[in-house]
């Protein structure tokens, strides 16, 4: 997750074969922990409603199709109830970076911190989120939670 977003954060892209190597991962707790097969197949039923209503946003220019992608892996390892708390998670953590790249570009910012090298880079984001630190920060949060575990 941490890779995700750090790339997100630089380039606002998220490359597919991170969000892939992310999901493949899920394959591991699942083929080694004793999970009922029954909570993997809902995790998965989780993960692709997900994939589906990421689509539509992504169709909508609400969401990146990459950010989509991401959410998705990150539903299939949070599965039901979970993906509900990380949601939550997210929408905390989109909001907050949401506000601070906001008053990056403000007046509100004095001038010399506004020149310093974390908002000065921030400024570059004017029109767009990279969601992916979010959807991270959420997972992140989310994951010590997780009743799967």
């Amino acid at each position: 997750m941490a890779a995700v977003m750090i790339v997100d954060g630089m380039t606002l892209t998220i490359p597919n074969w991170l969000t892939i190597s992310f999901a493949l991962c899920f394959l591991i707790p699942a083929l080694g922990l004793p999970i009922a097969p029954i909570i993997i197949m809902q995790n998965i039923g989780v993960a692709v409603t997900v994939l589906l209503i990421g689509f539509l946003l992504f169709s909508l220019g609400f969401l990146g199709g990459g950010d989509a992608k991401f959410l998705a892996a990150l539903a299939l390892w949070t599965g039901w109830p979970d993906i509900l708390t990380c949601l939550a998670w997210i929408a905390l953590t989109g909001g907050a970076l949401a506000i601070i790249i906001l008053l990056s570009g403000s007046n509100m910012v004095p001038p010399a911190v506004q020149n310093s090298w974390p908002i000065w880079k921030l400024q570059k984001f004017r029109k767009k989120v990279p969601y992916g630190i979010a959807i991270g920060a959420g997972g992140i949060a989310s994951f010590a939670k997780l009743t799967i575990f």
